[in-house]
This record gives C-alpha cells, sequence and structure tokens, in this order.
C-alpha cells in the first residue's frame, strides 16, 4: 500500500507528505469527514510512511517497518478501537494483551476484523456489542504502551479508529494523557463524527478534513479492487452515498436480492395489511439472524428507493438511482405526497442509527415498519 493507493483525497495525502518531509509532524491529529471516505486508510499509510526506512514520504510497502505496519504487529503502533462492554458493565480484568477480559468467542470475532482490517483498510470493523472505546482501554494505553521506553526506533503512534466512541470517562482519560504528552508519541484520531469529540480534544489536535468521494472514484475503486463490471460498479457507487466502505459492504453481498427484498418490504408496508406487514417483517427478522451490516443495508436500500420517489415527483429522472425499479416506484409515488418521501426517509436514517447504537434488532425493524406505515397511511 501507499498514498497512491488512497481513493481521492489528494489534498490532504498532499498535505501529510509535505508534513512529513518538513519533518513538522505534531503531537496528534484528527482525521474526519464523512463515513468510509477514507480516514482510517489515511491515518495507516501516515504511520507506515513515517516508519518506512526505505522511501521517505511514500512507503514502499516492502521493509520490515512497512510489513509489520500492514500487519498491525509493529511495536511502535497501538490501535484503539470500540469493542463490547463486559457483562459485569465494569472495566475491570484485562488480557495481558491489554484488551478487556471477554469470551472466546468475541475475541476470535476481534482478530478477524483487525485481520481484515489489515488485508483492506476501508473495511469497517463490525463488533458485535462494540459500540464504546471503554476507559480501561485508555488506561492500558497509558500504562503499556505512552509510559514505555523500550520500544523501536522511532516516533510511536497511536490510532484511534471512530474515536467519537470514547465514552464520557474514556474521553476525559485520553484528554489528560493529550494534556501530559510523551516525547515521540504521536496520536491519530479518526472520525466520521467530529462533532461526538469533546471540543478540548479536537482543541488539541490538527484537524484534517477528508473531502466527500465521487461516483466515479469509487466506481474506479471498485472495478480496480474487486474487477466490478462497470454498470454494477456505477449502481453500488450511487448506493453507497460518497463512502467506500458501504460500497464494499454492498458488493459484498447479493445486490439484486437485497434491492428485490428492500422493493417487497416498501411496498408492503404501504401496499398491505397490518397483519399481513407484521408477518412480513418478521420473516425479515428472522433472516437477518442478527446480521446488523444486513439489516442496515435493507434499511438503506429502502432508503434509496424512497428518495427515487421523491426524485420522480420532481420530475428529476436523471438523478433516479433504482431506475429498473421505475415503473414500481411510479406506481407508489402516485398514491402518496412528497413530503412522505422525505419523512421515510428521516425514519430510515433514524432506525439506522439506531441499530448502529445497538438497539434490540426486532425492536427497531417493528417500530420502523409501524412507523413509516403511519406515515404513508
Amino acid at each position: 500500500m501507499s498514498w497512491q493507493s488512497i481513493i481521492g483525497q489528494k489534498r490532504i495525502t498532499t498535505q501529510l507528505q509535505n508534513i512529513i518531509l518538513n519533518k513538522q509532524v505534531a503531537q496528534a491529529y484528527c482525521i474526519y469527514g464523512g463515513e468510509g471516505v477514507g480516514q482510517d486508510s489515511i491515518a495507516i499509510e501516515f504511520v507506515r510512511s513515517l516508519l518506512c526506512k526505505d522511501s521517505p514520504a511514500n512507503s514502499c510497502g516492502k521493509c520490515k517497518n512497512c510489513e509489520m505496519i500492514s500487519k498491525f504487529t509493529h511495536p511502535n503502533l497501538y490501535l484503539l478501537y470500540s469493542i463490547p462492554t463486559p457483562k459485569n458493565g465494569k472495566d475491570s480484568a484485562k488480557e495481558s494483551e491489554g484488551n478487556i477480559s471477554q469470551p472466546e468467542k468475541i475475541r476470535k470475532e476481534i482478530q478477524k476484523e483487525l485481520q481484515e482490517k489489515s488485508l483492506n483498510t476501508y473495511h469497517k470493523m463490525e463488533i458485535d456489542g462494540a459500540n464504546s472505546i471503554l476507559i480501561e482501554q485508555v488506561r492500558d494505553l497509558q500504562k503499556n504502551f505512552v509510559s514505555l521506553s523500550t520500544y523501536a526506533e522511532g516516533n510511536r503512534f497511536i490510532i484511534i479508529f471512530n474515536a467519537d466512541e470514547m465514552n464520557e470517562v474514556s474521553s476525559n482519560a485520553l484528554l489528560k494523557v493529550l494534556e501530559e504528552p510523551s516525547t515521540n508519541t504521536i496520536f491519530i484520531l479518526t472520525t466520521s463524527r467530529i462533532d461526538g469529540l469533546l471540543p478540548t480534544i479536537i482543541s488539541r489536535c490538527q484537524l484534517l478534513r477528508c473531502d466527500p468521494l465521487s461516483i466515479e472514484e469509487i466506481k474506479i475503486a471498485l472495478e480496480r479492487e474487486f474487477n466490478t463490471p462497470s454498470q454494477q460498479a456505477i449502481l453500488l457507487a450511487k448506493l453507497a452515498n460518497g463512502s467506500y466502505s458501504k460500497a464494499i459492504e454492498l458488493q459484498s453481498s447479493d445486490l439484486e436480492e437485497e434491492r428485490s427484498n428492500a422493493m417487497k418490504t416498501l411496498e408492503i408496508i404501504i401496499n398491505s395489511s397490518l397483519n399481513e406487514m407484521i408477518s412480513h417483517i418478521s420473516k425479515v427478522i428472522t433472516e437477518f439472524d442478527k446480521n446488523r451490516i444486513t439489516a442496515k443495508n435493507h434499511l438503506l436500500l429502502i432508503y434509496y428507493l424512497l428518495r427515487d420517489m421523491l426524485m420522480l415527483k420532481e420530475e428529476n429522472p436523471n438523478l433516479i438511482i433504482n431506475s429498473d425499479y421505475l415503473s414500481k416506484l411510479d406506481i407508489i409515488k402516485n398514491k402518496i405526497q412528497d413530503n412522505y418521501c422525505e419523512a421515510g426517509m428521516n425514519q430510515c436514517e433514524k432506525s439506522i442509527e439506531l441499530l448502529e447504537s445497538y438497539v434490540y434488532l426486532p425492536l427497531v425493524f417493528y417500530s420502523f415498519a409501524i412507523k413509516l406505515r403511519r406515515i404513508f397511511n
């Protein structure tokens, strides 16, 4: 991997290369922007380029340091990310590796997600029940990384993925670490919700804003990395709404089947009886089998169907994404008012946020269907 493998973001990658060449590396950075536009990838490449022995400012990808960074095994690299809260609700016992004690199943899931992240830095880590970076993780960072001096040559780096997922106590603990900086220790925070960070943490970071990705940039990346056929790549890029990580999620699914299922759910919510709707939602929930990624994708696809209906109503057919469902959408849109589409889209967004907060999946979907039905009836 090198800066050339970063999708888009020429402005920020050039800025970071200049920082390295001019030896003006700050103590803390916050890389932010829309979800899935490359914050994590940029953070990892920044560290790799700084530690690369053979190619200043642009990692060679072949030296020992580059290989260890790629595998997340470099002794000067520490990763912080959300993990499940222990069932006792306390940040207490820790494993020797620094993680709060977790069941074997969760530990294996964490390792699997880290491996996928190392192979594809745009991979969005999805660990069941992981919705917060805990204070014990920050304490372990301070005790077993920041405070130690026996490390490999060069700077030490802490990358905090989705830093907005720190809770109040872990945020305050990190703030204390930032207020008492250790020599040669550099923090890199990534986030798609910068407003979720404490202003005092933001004030101690150099801010680096990622630009939205264009449909063309995502399309080209999908064709290059996954050999995705051109027309499918365009559809994925449109549905991803600027997020390459979301495009990857959709790429790994049976998109045509998922789009068909989303269309069916929307039609049943609008046109069928309450009992038929409840029966359908029950079946959909069973098919999800607690898979929140699939559940979120289902809601996302319904969101874009509603958006397409709004485009039809506003006579903007060129902006329609699901053009092959035009006849079905046209029938439904004649039954509803413009503001119903927007209200329905808002309901999709709220339900996706609830799923991301690990609210009970069946509750989210039954509530979503009932509220959407009320909007359209």
